[in-house]
């Protein structure tokens, strides 16, 4: 009796292991639109969570969208004794959902976390965003460029229908919502560490925003002072000068805090008519290591200044 040939083939083989991973693994295009949620966390002042959805692309999630928490029928706005702190929008103002547009850098990518850096003020999470990758300067020459933002958790934000990251600018936004520049070194210190992965750590220091006295009408927040702060010298061994001009004369605090935001030091200190301001900082108690010096009034940050201790 004859038997059909069933011998092997490699160009055979090779297209059907191809047509079966076909198959199997999801393409391209379908990761590249998986979407799924990163943080559930409070972002605004009502008692429903809410959601950070991410866009995959392989390994990399680029945040999409804020999905905000509502109440489901049939149950009370808030569990007694926890209503919200601040009285809400009109429902007609109040969108679903909140789109994230990046700029359409090359190489962009982004890393995000949903925290509270401001602790002493609220109890909100803060939506923090480091992005980075290449964009022409003014000159039409591509370089690589970053920038790492804060979205503080307020009242108000389901009200946007967009969060816009291109029209952000530098330093303090108020309108249409507060958001805030952060700056290496003095609110974000890389402390050198790195994940199994090679990623590196980043710690964020706490912000003086506070965004719970401000109301619906978004009051305006006092202003972050464009003051000439010096300090030296930088690495300091045990004493070190704060010194700052074009302050407004009055009453300052001169914190030194710790990487983890614990403030070792405060002491007040007082800017004479001519807005010169100057305060030494006694180190003999502290220990080697990276710290940052913060100087504030009553109602604003002047600013954070690294500084490195060496005994």
């Amino acid at each position: 009796m004859n038997y059909p040939y069933l011998g092997w083939h490699p160009l055979r083989t090779s297209a059907l292991l191809l047509a079966l991973l076909a198959l199997c693994l999801p393409s391209a295009a379908a990761g590249n639109n998986h979407l799924s949620p990163i943080y559930i966390k409070h972002l605004n002042f009502d008692c429903w969570p809410d959601t950070v959805y991410a866009r995959h692309a392989g390994l990399a999630a680029r945040p999409s969208h804020i999905a905000w928490g509502r109440r489901p029928r049939g149950l009370s706005p808030c569990e007694k004794g926890k209503s919200p702190l601040i009285p809400k929008y009109p429902a007609a103002r109040r969108k679903l959902r909140t789109e994230l547009s990046f700029p359409e850098w090359q190489g962009f990518q982004v890393k995000t976390a949903v925290l509270n850096i401001n602790p002493a003020l609220d109890t909100l999470s803060d939506l923090v965003l480091i992005y980075w990758g290449r964009a022409r300067n003014s000159k039409g020459r591509m370089q690589d460029t970053s920038r790492m933002l804060c979205i503080p958790g307020q009242n108000g934000l389901d009200t946007i229908a967009r969060f816009d990251f291109k029209e952000l600018g530098p330093g303090l936004q108020t309108a249409p919502f507060f958001a805030v520049e952060l700056s290496r070194g003095s609110s974000i210190v890389q402390p050198k560490r790195r994940s199994m992965g090679g990623d590196t750590s980043f710690v964020v220091l706490d912000l003086d925003v506070d965004v719970l006295r401000r109301r619906a009408e978004r009051e305006e927040p006092p202003p972050v002072f464009a003051a000439e702060v010096r300090v030296f010298p930088n690495p300091v061994i045990n004493l070190v000068r704060v010194e700052a001009r074009a302050v407004p004369s009055g009453s300052y605090t001169v914190e030194l805090v710790a990487v983890n935001g614990l403030v070792l030091q405060s002491h007040s200190a007082r800017s004479n008519d001519d807005g010169h301001l100057l305060h030494l900082l006694k180190l003999d108690q502290v220990t080697t290591g990276y710290y940052v010096v913060r100087i504030r009034s009553a109602g604003a940050l002047i600013g954070q200044y690294p500084i490195a201790i060496v005994k």
